[in-house]
This record gives structure tokens, sequence and C-alpha cells, in this order.
């Protein structure tokens, strides 16, 4: 995952602030610490994300073709808020689960599910790089999109 920019008003609300080092970057640091020229800035990496995707075979209801997904982060700050969605493809098409509260307030969330399929074959798992979290630094996080792909089989 990776850092796109703060959100002032969420960094302010858990006790941090958002202030410009001499290149003009933007980093957080908790409201009333000293800063010197040295302290880093918090930009890149903020942790990671993760999608795995495997077949679980065959039921009699339709659709019939069934995988076994659990998705997620582990960031290197707890979260405020966010949205998480894992996209599907297989040959009958695309779909889409979405998670709009993502967060339990730790640095670690994942979501367990099944999803099921009208068809067998190569199928991919993916987590949307629409994805993020709001850290309570402040920090906007993004997914970087991991996947994972299994074959559905009866």
């Amino acid at each position: 995952m990776y850092i796109t920019g703060f959100n002032a008003a969420v960094a302010k609300a858990h006790g941090y602030e958002i202030l410009k080092n001499s290149q003009g970057e933007e980093y957080s640091v908790k409201i009333g610490s000293k800063i010197s020229s040295g302290d880093p800035v918090i930009t890149g990496n903020c942790g990671d994300s993760y999608i795995y995707y495997a077949a679980i075979g065959y039921r009699s209801a339709s659709p019939h073709y069934g995988a076994s997904t659990t998705t997620g982060y582990d960031v290197t700050n707890d979260v405020d808020y966010g949205y998480w969605s894992a996209i599907y493809s297989d040959s009958a098409g695309t779909g889409t689960v979405s998670n709009y509260s993502a967060t339990n307030g730790t640095p670690y969330w994942s979501s367990s599910y099944d999803t099921w399929h009208s068809v067998t074959g190569y199928s991919l798992g993916t987590v949307s790089e629409a994805s993020y979290v709001i850290l309570v630094n402040g920090a906007i996080c993004y997914s970087a999109g991991p996947w994972e792909s299994t074959t559905l089989y009866k």
C-alpha cells in the first residue's frame, strides 16, 4: 500500500498535524511534538494489502462453482476509516464485492467470504486499486492491487 496524501481533519481529530518539509512534501506529527529538520517524511509505503483466492468446488445450487476469499490489509498505524473492494473475473464476466467500512480501528483488518460462479476454469481475484484506508495520523493509504488466480472446478 502507498500514501497518496493526507487528510488534515482526520489527523487533527486524532492529535496529529500535517506539516510540509522544505521540499513541500507533507508529513504527519503528533501535535506539540518537537520537530527537527531530521524528522522523516511520511510518504511511500504504508503497509501491505492482500488477497487469498482458492477454488472450493461444486454445489448443487446455482451458480455452482465456488472460490473462497480472504482479503485485507496490514498497515503502519491504526485506521480511522476505509473502503475495500475486490474484483472477480472469469470467462462469464466480472463481479465486485465491496466493504464500505473496512476497518476495526486497528492496523489489521480482513474479510473472508465465498464467491459463486456459473463457469469452471481460470478465475482472477484482485483487490481494487480504489481500495484505501485513512490512518489516524491522516495518511491516505491506497492498495497496490494485489491479485491471485485459481481454477474453478466441478
